[in-house]
């Protein structure tokens, strides 16, 4: 049977071909490179008009007005304002009949600008990438969640950060920054995480917080378009031709389908900031609620580029323009709040003013970069790092020459080796000679018996000599032969001998 089956060379019937052992590797998994969905936090502040004229008053009305379409319009109010009544594009006369007590102050868009530029960079607290638009400040936020603890956390420390700015938002977080913009814009605080979650979440919105011309909303309000989503089911091709082709962009840049490039806000290189105040002020006392202001914007500057001060200057603008400066150092480089704040309060009591400030100007002349610092894990009080602290407190009391550190000087003469400078500027005194911490001046004479010096008794000389032997140059030569000796009561002096004369001095004390 087993010979029937075995196959013959000219067998009709096809050969069967040996199996052939393959080993087969399995195939490695590819990493699939998903491309991370950027989130943005858009921070709209519909009163920047007003706010940025820094009209803050809670209880006096007050609106910010423009030239539109003709006539006077009001632009923005305060909180006052919108209380009895006073809308955004109601025409000045209007309001004035609705609210003849409105106090009304010409828009100044420099100033908005300015704000928002401000506002961006103490934004950069939270990301790199910060930008503008009309009226609102945009963030790209997706790398920070983790740091701040979610977005929750970080909506919480954006809100913490604009209201001690003093500025009314809206805060909105979605995929895209147009879409991030309309929502806040609408006053929608909702966390739109996916893209396709945006046709839904925008679908709601009034016409308003997009932003169009308000020819184009009058003519969609006239069409019976109310919503966004009135708007979306509109034929694109209708709508291009009739509004032009920028809205039908903006609806595929807010709904993701187009890309929507945003240049980051630039960093400056040297911090400089001003404010003007709303009343006249009289008392340094009053200046520190403002001062306090443009102090936290220098510390979200100091934190952003990691750097500390070590000196400042604070303008205070008068009314005829002239400046009374109020200069600030720090024994070491800080960006800590906290002292900066004590710092300024302790310097403006000795600050007397010729006259009411109208503006407050603050810029930093030095800073440095500051590294961070080691602490133990179970540290429970400051330790040393209050020694910069009283430092400053004593300065600010005594003056500043009343309190210094010491330098090394490149002289080997003692008298000369050494120089004032201002506290924290002191350099490392590693690798050099060792020489006393208290030096007499003038030296002190010493007598000579049996040929030891004498001083209260004889001096034990311990160790020596080292020859100091210079200064040629500036016509001060020594020669001087240096030693260290202990007295009777066990003090280590430290005594030289003049080569020339022979003569014995007291110099030094070591501790």
């Amino acid at each position: 049977m087993k010979q029937a089956q075995q196959l013959h060379l000219f067998s009709t019937q096809p050969a069967i071909p040996r199996a052939r052992v393959v080993r087969v590797r399995p195939a490695r998994p590819r990493l699939q490179r998903t491309r991370r969905m950027p989130l943005w936090l858009a921070v709209h502040l519909p009163r920047l008009a007003i706010e940025a004229l820094h009209r803050d008053d809670p209880l006096q009305p007050h609106a910010a007005i423009e030239a539109s379409r003709g006539t006077m319009r009001i632009a923005s109010m305060n909180e006052a304002a919108a209380a009895s009544g006073i809308e955004a594009g109601m025409t000045l006369a209007g309001g004035w009949a609705l609210l003849p007590q409105l106090e009304v102050h010409e828009r100044e868009p420099a100033k908005e600008r300015e704000c928002l530029y401000r506002l961006a960079l103490r934004a950069q607290r939270f990301t790199p990438l910060s930008t503008l638009d009309e009226q609102a400040v945009l963030l790209e936020v997706r790398g920070s969640l983790a740091l701040f603890g979610g977005a929750e956390a970080l909506l919480a420390r954006a809100a913490e950060m604009f209201t001690q700015a003093r500025f009314t938002f809206s805060l909105a977080l979605a995929p895209t920054p147009r879409a991030a913009l309309w929502l806040a814009r609408a006053q929608r605080r909702v966390h739109v995480d996916a893209p396709d979650e945006l046709p839904g979440a925008l679908g709601d919105l009034p016409l308003a917080a997009t932003g169009f011309a308000p020819d184009v909303l009058e003519h969609l309000h006239g069409l019976g378009a109310r919503r966004l989503q009135d708007v979306m089911r509109l034929p694109r091709d209708g709508i291009g031709r009739r509004y032009g082709a920028r809205i039908v962009r903006e609806l595929d840049q807010a709904l993701g389908r187009l890309p929507d490039v945003r240049l980051p806000v630039p960093l400056p290189k040297r911090f400089s900031t001003r404010l003007d105040v709303v009343h006249e002020i009289s008392l340094t006392a009053n200046l520190l609620p403002p001062l306090g202001r443009l102090l936290d914007e220098l510390e979200d500057y100091l934190a952003v580029t990691q750097q500390g001060v070590r000196r400042m200057v604070i303008d205070l603008v008068h009314r005829d323009r002239s400046i009374t400066p109020v200069a600030i150092g720090f024994a070491n480089a800080t960006r800590d709040g906290r002292r900066m704040r004590q710092l300024v309060e302790q310097r403006l009591e000795s600050v007397a003013l010729p006259a009411p400030v109208l503006e407050i100007g603050l810029k930093v002349t030095e800073m440095t970069l500051l590294a961070g610092a080691d602490r133990s894990l179970f540290q429970e009080g400051r330790g040393d790092d209050r020694w910069p602290e009283i430092v400053e407190t004593l300065r600010m009391r005594l003056g500043d020459d009343a309190v210094a550190s010491v330098a090394h000087v490149e002289d080997y003469r003692p008298e000369r080796a050494w120089r004032f400078v201002a506290p924290g500027q002191a350099q490392d005194t590693a690798g050099l000679p060792n020489r006393p911490c208290w030096l007499l001046t003038p030296p002190q004479p010493l007598t000579e018996r049996r040929g030891q010096p004498f001083l209260d008794g004889p001096l034990r000389i311990i160790d020596g000599p080292e020859r100091i032997e210079t200064g040629w140059w500036d016509e001060a030569d020594v020669s001087r032969d240096y030693f260290s000796a202990l007295d009777a009561n066990h003090r280590r002096l430290w005594i030289c001998r003049e080569v020339k004369t022979g003569r014995w001095w007291w110099q030094g004390v070591f501790a």
